[in-house]
């Protein structure tokens, strides 16, 4: 399964593993807390609790969390040459959930809106884990520990769950394949029964939601969506296409083919139904757009690469204008390095949910620069929230 990580402009925070002797600090949020946060929220929608905190592992993401604050850094890697660099920082790292600049508490996951790393956080095979929170910088491991015994019988475990009520009517996501769209609540669904394993597939072969209005429009996810496999736990989500109404409930069903990751064990049905109730509280429209103005600032440099060729590097940043909003800046930019009015190279990179920064490099013939310099053209293509198509430019 992938590892994953989320940087947004409400942005999320960090985790701290303490010991029994010393208090964390008031904004600090211990792996012992954490944990039992997240057991209660799994076990008020009847998903498995009773997840088992590791100091060891939570120790390791407070050293991760430690690495990222010395450095200014924020992901799923350390580079043993930078100070703070750990083994367990490292381990932990690659096998959590990671968040920036939010606090976990008893009724805030920092994940809410972030649907592969909530999923992830849901896994009915997640037994034990370590998390931290500190200085701003957040981890949870996911990956590390998930070997909850199969259920003897197949059994399938949604969010919300079956009877939940007071559930938000819409949601705006921040990641997977409809990131910034308005829509109803997500739906997870996780299967679970014998024989099935934390890599077991499953594939959405049916889902309808009814409401008081009659049937509504569903979109569906599961490991086979595009980018997803291996990043959700065995399972799918049901997006309903526009808000729910407030103060209803509504009827979900779905039927899926789950398999072995290899075939092992063959496809088998799992066909579920249950009930939730939406809140009494109807969202605002949304509203448009407020950044009004959109423009790319680049560095760029070049240096010698061997073999007659030279390495051109850049790095950039979307600005985003007087409303500025990390949320705003996922998007894709596409770099044209040229030489006078030549193009020599094109790249096309994406910007991740909330980061609004990208890097890139071209490694040319020197022939192509004939050692006399040339210029980066970026072009922000961006999402619907951003308008204009945003330009800059640099010189090196």
């Amino acid at each position: 399964m992938r590892r994953s990580w989320i940087r947004t402009s409400v942005l999320l925070g960090a985790f701290l593993a303490c010991s029994v002797a010393t208090a964390p600090a008031s904004a600090d949020v211990s792996g012992p807390q954490i944990v039992s946060y997240l057991n209660a929220q799994r076990a008020s929608q009847g998903i498995p609790a009773g997840i088992v905190e590791d100091p060891t592992l939570s120790a390791d993401c407070s050293q991760h969390n430690n690495y990222e604050r010395i450095n200014g850094v924020f992901g799923h890697t350390e580079d043993p040459s930078k100070p703070g660099y750990t083994a367990g920082g490292l381990y932990a790292a690659q096998n959590s959930v990671l968040y920036e600049g939010s606090v976990w508490t008893s009724t805030n996951n920092p994940f809410e809106t972030a649907p592969i790393h909530l999923h992830q956080l849901l896994s009915p095979w997640l037994d034990k884990m370590g998390a931290s929170e500190n200085q701003g910088y957040g981890c949870a491991t996911t990956l590390a520990s998930r070997n909850r015994p199969p259920p003897p019988a197949d059994v399938t475990y949604t969010y919300p769950g079956n009877g939940a009520t007071g559930w938000p009517v819409a949601q705006t996501v921040g990641e997977g394949p409809y990131p910034g769209v308005q829509s109803g609540p997500y739906l997870y669904v996780m299967f679970a029964g014998a024989n099935l394993n934390p890599f077991a597939l499953a594939r959405a072969t049916g889902a309808t939601l009814m409401g008081p209005d009659g049937p509504v429009a569903v979109k569906t996810v599961d490991n086979y969506t595009p980018a997803l496999l291996n990043a959700l736990p065995t399972g799918m989500w049901v997006i309903p296409v526009a808000p729910l109404k407030a103060q209803s409930t509504y009827t979900a069903s779905v039927t899926a083919s789950v398999q072995g990751y290899f075939g092992t064990p063959p496809p088998r049905t799992f066909s579920y139904s249950w009930l939730f109730t939406t809140t009494t509280t109807q969202p605002p429209p949304p509203s448009p757009s407020q950044v009004h103005a959109v423009r790319v600032g680049l560095k760029a440099s070049k240096k010698g690469a061997g073999g007659g060729r030279t390495k051109v590097s850049f790095s950039g940043k979307i600005y985003l204008g007087s409303a500025f909003s990390q949320s705003k800046c996922y998007g894709k930019v596409t770099i044209t390095l040229k030489h006078k009015r030549t193009t020599v190279a094109t790249k096309t990179v994406g910007v991740r949910y909330g980061r609004c920064t990208f890097g890139q490099s071209f490694t040319v013939r020197n022939s192509q620069l004939k050692n006399d310099g040339g210029r980066v053209y970026a072009r922000f293509t961006g999402n619907s929230s951003v308008f204009p198509a945003s330009s800059g430019a640099a010189v090196f």
